[in-house]
C-alpha cells in the first residue's frame, strides 16, 4: 500500500523573515502581503471580499448622525423663529364663537327697546375668522324719540322696532386697511352717502348714512386686523311680531336723530363689544 508522502521532511523554501513576501499572509491594510504603512505602496483602504471598501466604523457613523440631527434641529428652530417673526400682529383679537353673547347692546336698548331672541353664526378659516349676530330691538320705550317716529297708527302691539346686524371679521393673512377705506359709492344719480369720521374708536371708524334715508345707519370700525360693522334698520311694526329682514321697509330716520341719538349709542355699544372680544369673551 502506497502512503501519501510525508510533508514534514520536505525541503520547502524558507520564508524571509522581517519583510513581506509573496508568501506572507494578506492582512487588512496590506496589498500583496504589504505592511500597509502610510505613504508606501501597500497602504490604502481596507478591501473586503467583494471588492468594496469596508464600511466606516460605527462610532464615526453615529457621530455623523448626531451632527445631522443637530443641524436639522437648528434649521427647524431658525425657520420657526422666522415664521413667528413674520406672523401678523392680531392685537389680541381671536376667533369669536357667539358674537351675540358679547354684544348686550345696552345703550341702544335704552332708546330702541329691549333685545329679542338673537341669532348668531361664526366661521374660522386659515385666513379669516368671522362672526355675525342678528337681533331685534323693540318696541321703543315711550321716553324715546323713536316711540312716535311713525305717524300712522300701528295698533296696541305695534310700534317702532329695529333690526340690528353685527359682524366681526379678523383678517389673519392680509391687511384690510386699503379695502376698508374704499367706502361704498352712490348707487344712482342723486343718491349720495354721508360719511362721518367717528373719533376715539379703533384705528379709524366711520358712520355712514345716505341723503334720503334708504340706507340704514352703519358704523364701521377698523382696529388693526379686526373689522367691526354695526347696522340698524328701523322699521314700523303693526302687530308687534318680529319682521322678516327681507321684507322690512325701513322707516325714515332724520339725520338729526342719527347724530344726536343713534350715533352716541352705537359708539358706546361698539366700544364695549370690541373690548369684550379683544379680552377673549
Amino acid at each position: 500500500m502506497i502512503s501519501e508522502p510525508e510533508l514534514e521532511d520536505e525541503d520547502w523554501p524558507e520564508r524571509p523573515s522581517g519583510r513581506p513576501g509573496p508568501y506572507g499572509p494578506v492582512v487588512p491594510g496590506q496589498r500583496d502581503g504589504g505592511l500597509g504603512t502610510p505613504g508606501e505602496p501597500g497602504s490604502g483602504p481596507v478591501v473586503v471580499g467583494d471588492g468594496r471598501p469596508a464600511p466606516a466604523p460605527r462610532r464615526a457613523a453615529l457621530r455623523w448622525g448626531l451632527c445631522g440631527a443637530l443641524v436639522a434641529s437648528l434649521l427647524w428652530c431658525g425657520g420657526l423663529t422666522l415664521y413667528h417673526s413674520r406672523s401678523p400682529d392680531l392685537g389680541g383679537y381671536g376667533a369669536e364663537r357667539d358674537l351675540c353673547l358679547d354684544a348686550p347692546l345696552t345703550a341702544l336698548s335704552k332708546v330702541l327697546g329691549p333685545a329679542g331672541t338673537p341669532e348668531a353664526a361664526s366661521d374660522e378659516t386659515e385666513a379669516v375668522d368671522s362672526a355675525q349676530c342678528r337681533t331685534d330691538l323693540g318696541r321703543a320705550p315711550r321716553s324715546s324719540p323713536f316711540h312716535t317716529l311713525v305717524a300712522t297708527p300701528v295698533g296696541p302691539h305695534g310700534g317702532v322696532r329695529t333690526l340690528v346686524n353685527l359682524s366681526y371679521v379678523l383678517h389673519k393673512s392680509t391687511d384690510p386697511a386699503p379695502e376698508f377705506d374704499a367706502l361704498p359709492q352712490p348707487k344712482s344719480p342723486g343718491w349720495a352717502l354721508h360719511t362721518v369720521r367717528v373719533p376715539g374708536l379703533g384705528d379709524r371708524a366711520y358712520l355712514i348714512t345716505d341723503s334720503v334715508g334708504d340706507m340704514p345707519p352703519t358704523l364701521r370700525v377698523l382696529d388693526g386686523r379686526a373689522e367691526f360693522t354695526l347696522t340698524l334698520r328701523v322699521y314700523s311694526s303693526y302687530d308687534g311680531n318680529r319682521a322678516d329682514p327681507s321684507e322690512v321697509r325701513a322707516a325714515y330716520v332724520s339725520t338729526r336723530l342719527v347724530a344726536t341719538v343713534l350715533a352716541p349709542a352705537m359708539k358706546d355699544d361698539m366700544r364695549a363689544l370690541m373690548k369684550t372680544v379683544r379680552a377673549g369673551g
